[in-house]
C-alpha cells in the first residue's frame, strides 16, 4: 500500500507543506521497495505544490460548500470621497446572476447579515450606494492568478447622487425683482 502525507513543519500561516510518501509492502516487495520510493520521490517534484495540509482540507470538506474552491472574498476600499471601489468573487456573481443563489445567501457570505452566532460584519455596500442615490459607475474584471480558485469583479460605485434615482427636489425658491418699479 501506498500513502503520501502532507507534512507541515509548523502551523504558522504560510508555513510550507511537504509530500512524504510511504510504502506499506509485503516480504516479497521489499526488496524493490527502496526503488519504487526513489522513483516516486522524483515523481513528487512534477506535483503542484499543496494549498493546504491534510487537516484544513478535512474541514474544508466537511464545511457548508465542500465541492468549491476558495472564493475571493469581498474587499470595499474608499477613495475620492465616499466613492468605494468593491472586489467580489466573479463565480459568487456568476451564481447570484443565474439564480442559483439567492441574495440571501449572497449576504450571508460576505457578512451582510447575521449568521448565528456571527453578528452581521457590516451593511452592504451595494445597498448603502443605493440608499445614497449613486449607481454604478465602472465594472472590471480581473484575472486571478495560479494560486486562485476565482477570478474577481471590481465594481466601483459613484460617490455624488444620480438624478434617476434620487429622491425630488425642488429647485431654491427664485424671487425675482422688477426693474423700473
Amino acid at each position: 500500500m501506498l500513502t503520501f502525507v502532507l507534512k507541515k513543519e509548523s502551523h504558522q500561516i504560510g508555513a510550507p507543506i511537504q509530500i512524504a510518501t510511504t510504502i506499506y509492502s509485503n516480504t516479497s516487495f521489499k526488496a524493490h521497495e527502496d526503488h519504487y520510493i526513489e522513483c516516486l520521490n522524483e515523481l513528487i517534484q512534477f506535483f503542484p505544490d499543496p494549498r493546504v495540509d491534510a487537516f484544513n482540507a478535512l474541514n474544508r470538506l466537511k464545511g457548508t460548500y465542500p465541492n468549491e474552491g476558495g472564493y475571493i472574498a469581498m474587499q470595499d476600499q474608499h477613495f475620492r470621497g465616499n466613492a468605494r471601489r468593491v472586489i467580489i468573487s466573479a463565480r459568487i456573481l456568476l451564481e447570484l446572476l443565474a439564480g442559483r443563489m439567492s441574495y440571501n445567501e449572497f449576504a450571508k457570505r460576505y457578512g451582510f447579515v447575521a449568521v448565528d452566532p456571527f453578528p452581521a460584519k457590516e451593511p452592504s455596500p451595494f445597498q448603502l450606494s443605493l440608499n445614497n442615490g449613486a449607481l454604478i459607475t465602472d465594472v472590471a474584471f480581473q484575472k486571478g492568478n495560479a494560486e486562485s480558485d476565482d477570478d474577481a469583479v471590481i465594481i466601483t460605485l459613484n460617490d455624488e447622487s444620480d438624478p434617476a434615482i434620487s429622491p425630488f427636489r425642488y429647485p431654491p425658491m427664485m424671487t425675482t425683482t422688477i426693474h423700473g418699479a
